[in-house]
């Protein structure tokens, strides 16, 4: 570990951005301070990016003050985005209002937005709900749907309730609102949980579509299933 931490004030930026790797998956969160040290010194995208990515291994909430200078003062838009996961994985409050803020953030570079979506999904806090369940008013596919995935992440009645009126105002969309539905219950497919079988029975019992409320609840069916024999699998 003294090894590695020497390696960071190597003369070669190759060399640091090893040491910083090497510090990464070492699982020693002790090793976060001389990270952060050398992050606000480093000149080097390619290293600065190598920190970045240690911290989001290491997910120690001492990394989080680090990220977040970083985040304000950054003008590299690859670097803000791996900021943005890390700080998701991390799973610490603090990350909140700058996530939402750049999410929000209707004039932001579109890749720092959407990486953001991704770190709101991550840190699962449910004040994030309201702010996720806007963005399904956009005119842009893209982001109405990269909305919707940590919604689900998130989970909880509350989830619930927001995800219940955005089906609910899908079968009033004319051009997308059909296709919109089945790439929602693709994202829910792809996130089982207790939350995602609750969700599922209950657009199935009042959506619109009959054919869309039968599919719900096959979906419903099938993650509840799923769970099941990976309950009883992990239980034996």
């Amino acid at each position: 570990q003294a090894f590695l931490a020497n390696g960071l004030d190597s003369l070669s930026p190759w060399l640091r951005a090893c040491a910083a790797y090497g510090l990464g998956i070492s699982g020693k969160h002790q090793v976060v301070e001389c990270l952060s040290r050398r992050l606000a010194l480093e000149v080097d995208t390619y290293v600065r990016g190598s920190i970045v990515e240690a911290f989001r291994r290491l997910r120690s909430t001492d990394a989080v003050p680090a990220l977040l200078s970083l985040y304000h003062t950054e003008s590299d838009v690859q670097l803000r985005s791996a900021a943005s996961f890390a700080l998701g994985q991390i799973r610490d409050t603090r990350a909140l209002p700058v996530l939402l803020a750049e999410v929000s953030g209707a004039g932001a570079d579109p890749p720092r937005r959407l990486a953001a979506m991704t770190a709101l999904g991550d840190l699962r806090d449910p004040a994030a709900l309201p702010t996720l369940a806007s963005l399904y008013e956009n005119p842009d596919f893209i982001f109405r749907n990269s909305a919707l995935a940590p919604m689900v992440k998130i989970g909880g009645p509350d989830a619930i309730a927001y995800l219940l009126r955005v089906f609910e105002a899908l079968p009033v969309r004319q051009a997308s609102g059909k296709m919109d539905d089945y790439r929602l219950l693709t994202i829910v497919r792809n996130h089982p949980s207790p939350d995602s079988v609750k969700l599922l029975e209950a657009v199935g019992q009042t959506h619109g579509d009959h054919d869309f409320r039968e599919a719900a609840q096959r979906v419903a069916a099938e993650i509840a299933e799923t769970l099941r024999i990976t309950y009883q699998t992990v239980n034996g």
